[in-house]
């Protein structure tokens, strides 16, 4: 069969091609979520890239999917290196409650670190007005969301503390090896998953450059056709979505290599391999080694503060694997915006600011996108305390932006 037939024209001819449709509105034109892409998101710290891998990669897809009874399979290995579980799961409670009832309850008093401190008689010490802890309505609710809950980690596993990239292969492997087979050849024999099945009989095929030694085998009824040298994994459902997500990459051990740039490039090896081979989704989260305000990012970028593709040069070669690199920007932290409070059309001083203090605005960038429009920023809505993104109105949409304003000025 032609190259060009088996691996553009057929996937083009295919009915159902695994697709969850990017939940934030107008992005998705630029990118949805698809089978084998690698998306590396980075920005300084307490930004929210978290939050948006969580809320856009995680929440929103898996609420599409039950919603739509989609026959995609979705789920992945989340190594949370900074995070216990005990708050991520009490941070996807938060966005649950945020998603479902329109209830702000941070993670944080979710995981009862706000509870005040008590007396040996049971009273609150100090003033009760610094402390939140949750009411018997409020934890019922956050009871009901258990079978959501387990739903979705049984899914997605998150694994919490740091990790050597010994243990991630490992991961990987076994997460592979439930999903699928894996075929591959040498010079004389073909592999199952290792055990040799078949040895090259002389079959070729004629190119220009000369005969190819190929090998044809039948796996489950279908036939395939390989070249010496060669790998190939066979889903057991094609259909799928699996992701990777690791969460920072600069928490990862080193794991017998001198330098953290050494283990992030190996990890980035083992990446592209699950994206290529497997088809996996790998999402690298990574944090900016410097701040944007230092004297040296100051004087290359000459004062602008946006984030950069170039910032992201000392992670490492994940930038230079990923298929989309994404950054999230607060222009509020940097004053980054106009004597008007205006910053790309948005008011973020005076209009995305609640009267208790929150900065609801981030700007998402679009560094690098390999499979369509790049160097685009678009402006998010962030509820930060339960980790909720939402596009904000064309600056030129006016009378919606407004609506949002007023609805940020009553503290939302």
């Amino acid at each position: 069969m032609s190259i060009y037939t088996e691996k553009l024209l057929n996937e083009i001819d295919k009915k159902d091609i695994p697709l969850i449709p990017n939940q934030l509105e107008r992005i998705g034109s630029i990118f949805n979520i698809v089978q084998a892409r690698y998306t590396l998101i980075g920005s300084i710290s307490g930004v929210g890239k978290t939050s948006y891998v969580d809320d856009s990669f995680i929440l929103k897809p898996f609420e599409w999917l039950r919603s739509t009874k989609s026959k995609i399979h979705f789920e992945g290995l989340y190594y949370s290196m900074e995070r216990r579980l005990k708050f991520k799961l009490a941070k996807f409670a938060s966005w649950k409650l945020f998603e479902d009832k329109g209830i702000r309850i941070s993670g944080e008093t979710i995981s009862g670190n706000n509870k005040p401190p008590r007396d040996e008689n049971g009273n609150i010490i100090g003033n009760p007005k610094f402390y939140r802890e949750l009411t018997k309505d409020e934890r019922k609710l956050i009871g009901s969301y258990t079978p959501w809950m387990d739903e979705l980690l049984d899914l997605i596993e998150i694994k919490d503390g740091a990790k050597t990239i010994s243990e991630i292969v490992s991961d990987i492997e076994n997460l592979r090896r439930r999903l699928g087979t894996l075929i591959t050849t040498d010079n004389t024999t073909l592999y199952q998953e290792g055990v040799p099945k078949k040895q090259f009989s002389g079959e070729t095929k004629n190119t220009k450059k000369g005969n190819v030694s190929i090998i044809t085998f039948t796996y489950k009824n279908k036939v395939y056709t390989m070249k010496q040298n060669d790998k190939l994994y066979i889903p057991n459902n094609p259909n799928m979505i699996v992701y990777i997500v690791i969460d920072h990459v600069g928490k990862i051990k080193l794991d017998g290599y001198n330098t953290k740039k050494q283990s992030i490039d190996a990890l980035d090896e083992i990446l592209t391999e699950a994206r290529d081979i497997y088809g996996f989704n790998p999402i690298v989260i990574s944090q900016f080694n410097r701040s944007l305000s230092d004297i040296t990012r100051m004087k290359y970028s000459k004062g602008n503060l946006e984030p950069m593709y170039e910032d992201f040069k000392e992670t490492g070669n994940p930038v230079e694997s990923a298929d989309l690199v994404l950054s999230l920007f607060n222009p509020y932290k940097y004053q980054s915006y106009d004597d008007k409070g205006q910053y790309k059309g948005y008011n973020i001083k005076h209009g995305l600011l609640t009267p208790g203090g929150s900065q609801r605005f981030r700007s998402l960038h679009i560094l690098k996108n390999s499979f369509g429009i790049d160097q685009i920023t678009f402006g998010l809505r962030f509820t930060g305390e339960s980790m909720y993104f939402s596009t904000l109105p064309h600056p030129d949409d006016l009378n919606n932006l407004a609506k949002v304003y007023e609805d940020i000025a009553i503290g939302n």
